[in-house]
């Protein structure tokens, strides 16, 4: 899905920089969290995003850590990667290197009002126990510059069904209708399968991308028991009809699948599921997750990562078809770790998955994910990450290159 929504004009901070020698940070440059409900009283937060494995499906004690303390639970600005002002004009010429951002979860990025808008999933701990998770917004003028915006959603001490929350993953905006959407998963106690969990995927409506706290409108549109993960809504350019992919996993030992349906809006589904992948069809061993859609001329893209996020062998694969329903043909790896992990990893490609799809301001397409920043078994060392990347409609290819540790030419405006 192409993630653009060009809302305002670039105007204000070239007129800024002109009258005051730059405009300096806005208001949402600090740790600003919403007026939403605070559940940070005594909570202990894990910024090693423990629980959250964004779809990959980890046990859910995985690198849990309540140290006895109290801990600040709003997100620090110690990820920003510089201090500029999230509406200031980029440098000339612009250079990254990655990670851009060192903060850890899978990522979802888009462009709402005239800035990119990151949102990472964070799980809250009280007393030893994961009792929710929120998410937290970073946002930037370039894709490098990152500035955080604090908390823009919660769920803790949510109940439905007998089910209490014990963590959120994998949150993906939408803006549809003037409105904007955050899909997520709500990790919820119980479950028909010990092994599997029990993982809804709800959905809550704001008039503020930088605050789903103070939303409207909340559902939950899928609660079976299983595990339902990785939510990522699609609205196909042609038709500008709107679907949501999800992954799927199954009992346990029965695999993974990546399903898609169709909306008559954010809130309801207009149709039943459409299998695009199953895990056995895909070489190797491992999960099917994080799916998202990116249409190009004639060309459907899914893209979704592959094996298990904790471990090198994750990648970012592709498959292509001529409608938004299939059938996809599995096409290749698009992005995978380098051959050799020994010695120093610091410019080895590790792990790369979960990405988005947003252009720059010269229309050049850059994929935004994240890496592993060691070879270790651990959800607890990711990054986030941003490529350019070329889609070819006539070769149904995909093409870009990986990098970490690497200095090179930035996005353009």
């Amino acid at each position: 899905m192409l993630r653009r929504h060009r809302l305002t004009a670039r105007v204000l901070p070239w007129l800024c920089l002109a009258l005051a020698f730059g405009c300096g940070a806005s208001s949402e440059d600090g740790e600003g969290v919403s007026n939403g409900p605070d559940p940070d009283a005594s909570s202990d937060v894990s910024s090693a995003d423990s629980v959250e494995d964004a779809g990959s499906d980890a046990a859910q004690t995985e690198g849990s850590v309540d140290d006895g303390g109290t801990e600040d639970a709003s997100p620090s600005d110690a990820g920003a990667s510089d201090a500029t002002g999230v509406d200031s004009p980029p440098p000339e010429p612009l250079t990254y290197e990655n990670v851009v951002l060192d903060v850890s979860g899978d990522p979802d990025c888009s462009e709402f009002d005239g800035a990119y808008h990151l949102y990472l999933p964070e799980q809250i701990h009280q007393n030893g126990s994961t009792i929710g998770g929120r998410v937290v917004g970073y946002r930037s003028p370039d894709l490098v510059h990152w500035s955080p915006l604090g908390q823009v959603f919660h769920n803790t001490n949510q109940s439905y069904g007998g089910a209490v929350t014990q963590g959120l993953w994998a949150p993906e905006v939408l803006a549809w209708g003037g409105k904007y959407y955050l899909f997520y998963v709500n990790v919820m106690s119980g479950g028909l399968d010990s092994q599997v969990g029990n993982k809804d995927i709800a959905v809550v409506e704001s008039d503020d991308p930088a605050d789903f706290d103070k939303g409207t409108q909340r559902k939950v549109l899928l609660d079976n028991g299983y595990a339902y993960i990785d939510p990522s809504p699609f609205q196909d350019p042609k038709s500008q009809g709107l679907y949501l992919l999800y992954k799927r996993r199954n009992a346990a030992g029965t695999g993974t699948s990546i399903v898609i349906r169709p909306m008559k809006d954010p809130f309801a589904f207009s149709g039943g599921e459409t299998l695009l992948l199953d895990s056995k069809d895909v070489p190797g061993v491992g999960q099917l997750e994080h799916p998202m859609l990116h249409a190009a001329k004639n060309v459907y893209y899914l893209l979704f990562s592959f094996g298990e996020g904790d471990q090198p062998t994750y990648r970012i694969n592709y498959a292509t078809a001529t409608t938004p329903l299939g059938p996809f043909t599995l096409r290749g790896t698009l992005f995978a770790s380098d051959t050799n992990l020994s010695g120093n990893v610091q410019k080895k490609v590790i792990a790369p998955g979960a990405s988005s799809i947003v252009e720059d301001g010269a229309g050049q397409t850059w994929i935004v994910y994240r890496q592993k920043k060691t070879a270790a078994t651990t959800f607890a060392d990711r990054g986030v990450c941003i490529d350019p990347v070329a889609f070819d409609p006539a070769k149904k290819e995909v093409n870009g290159t990986p990098t970490k540790g690497v200095v090179r030419p930035g996005p353009k405006f």
